[in-house]
């Protein structure tokens, strides 16, 4: 099996807003066991929905697999999804 490199960056915007806001947009896993990494939302401000709407919202990454033989999925938080109904469109 191919070994697993990834070439991560930012956006300008991205950057701009961790300047501003001493933020981070890198990916992040809270503990050691976890499977998958935790990634921020590339926004100036919070954001509030009304039932049944859509909204894109940026990361802030650009990421490149140098390996075809894997991929990167999104998918919403269990507890997030279950208690608001947050869900990612075409989620796996």
């Amino acid at each position: 099996m191919a070994a697993l490199e990834i070439r991560i960056e930012k956006t300008e915007e991205a950057k701009q807003l961790e300047k501003d806001h001493n933020i981070s947009f890198d990916l992040v896993q809270k503990h050691p066991w976890d499977a998958g990494y935790d990634i921020r939302a590339c926004i100036k401000r919070p954001v509030f929905l009304q039932s049944y709407n859509r909204l894109v919202v940026p990361t802030g990454l650009k990421i490149q697999l140098m390996s075809p033989q894997f991929e990167i999925q999104c998918r919403p938080r269990g507890g997030l999804a279950a208690k608001n109904g947050i869900m990612i469109v075409n989620s796996p």
